[in-house]
């Protein structure tokens, strides 16, 4: 699911970037941002990268999808899959 999220919109839209990153081999330098639990979902608006919004949805593609659409601060707007 998350290779398919990745590269939706990697075929989609150029502003937005889905990473993966693993916290217990890299360091997170944003204040305030801590990871206890994996997998944690992280969404860091591209006008505001110091206060990442935390996903609590459902993990499938469908909720994924919806999440990115309405936390963006560019629109996007999608096919559904």
């Amino acid at each position: 699911m998350w290779d398919q999220l990745g590269d939706h919109y990697k075929r989609k839209r150029d502003h937005v970037v889905i990473a993966k990153m693993d916290a217990t081999a890299n360091e997170i330098d944003v204040a305030n941002v801590s990871v206890k639990g994996f997998p944690t979902l992280l969404f860091f608006k591209g006008n505001d990268k110091q206060r990442p919004v935390k996903y609590e949805g459902k993990r499938d593609l469908k909720e994924l999808l919806a999440f990115v659409k309405n936390t963006a601060t560019t629109p996007v707007n999608h096919d559904e899959l």
